[in-house]
């Protein structure tokens, strides 16, 4: 027996199916030149405008290199093209050519050969140097391990013996030679009588040197103010020995200028300054005085 329908039952349609989230597809575009149209807002850049594949991620910058590549290569084989050019007019003789070039490095053992195989040439640094015109000779007035003469010299140049030979060598013009062949040293001050520049004048236009340190070449000391004791006693003691006659003479500023006065050399027995009481002298023994004591009795 089946059951009538009743009229108040209708029949239930299944359930939709429900759509997993994982399985939701969304349109994300790939490119985003443009802003969304109804936000007005700029969308994300989710991808690179330029793809990844490939040795460079553009085409320019692989152009640019490919291009500068080109350009190292023509300068590589334009410079070896010049370095042999430049050999091949060195061993034709044409030195000075390639001495105008411009300068670039090359290998010693090159340059020495090139060297060897110019030799007599103009322009080879060996047989044709000009290094001692553009040289200047410098003359160190340091003593000890800090000396810088000229070597190879027997020569030892001390302060004071460069400074006398500059002194010299600024001299003024002689005008009498009275004085030819003294070296004269200044002891101390010398008075009020003359300066010691106005000493140094006279000296020089006089034919006379002088020097800035004593030494066993000078033949006068000006002492104006006399000696120490010390070196008043060595100089008594050096009297009447070997090599007396050679002695330094110590005498005052007024044999200089009496002296040049006259225009002659005078004697130095009437002006000096260190006297030995104990050893009489010709002219205390003949009771004469000196000539420079005539014209003041």
């Amino acid at each position: 027996m089946i059951p009538s329908s009743s009229p108040g039952i209708e029949p239930i349609s299944p359930p939709p199916i429900a759509l997993s989230s994982s399985r939701q597809n969304y349109s994300i575009p790939r490119r985003n030149p443009l802003p969304n149209p109804s936000t007005g807002k700029q969308l994300p850049k989710l991808y690179r405008e330029q793809s990844k594949s490939g040795r460079l991620k553009d085409k320019k910058q692989q152009s640019t290199k490919e291009e500068n590549l080109k350009k190292r290569k023509a300068e590589f084989f334009d410079s070896r093209r010049e370095k042999k050019s430049r050999s091949e007019g060195i061993e034709d003789g044409n030195v000075g050519e390639v001495e105008g070039s411009e300068d670039r490095v090359e290998p010693r053992a090159r340059i020495t050969d090139r060297m060897l195989k110019t030799l007599g040439r103009q322009g080879n640094p060996i047989t044709n140097s000009d290094l001692p015109s553009r040289t200047d000779h410098v003359v160190s007035c340091t003593t000890g391990h800090q000396r810088g003469e000229q070597r190879g010299q027997n020569v030892t140049w001390t302060y004071a013996q460069v400074r006398t030979d500059q002194l010299q060598k600024q001299a003024r013009e002689k005008k009498t030679g009275i004085f030819k062949g003294c070296l004269f040293y200044f002891n101390g001050s010398t008075g009020p009588k003359a300066s010691n520049i106005q000493l140094r004048n006279l000296i020089s236009e006089n034919g006379g040197r002088f020097t800035t340190i004593q030494t066993s070449a000078c033949t006068h000391v000006i002492a104006s103010n006399g000696l120490s004791g010390g070196k008043t006693q060595k100089h008594l003691d050096m009297q009447g020995g070997r090599g007396s006659a050679r002695q330094v003479k110590v005498v005052k500023i007024e044999w200089i200028l009496d002296s040049v006065k006259e225009g002659v050399k005078l004697s130095e027995a009437g002006y000096g300054v260190v006297e030995n009481p104990t050893q009489p002298t010709l002219f205390s023994t003949l009771g004469l005085k000196p000539k420079s004591f005539l014209s003041n009795p």
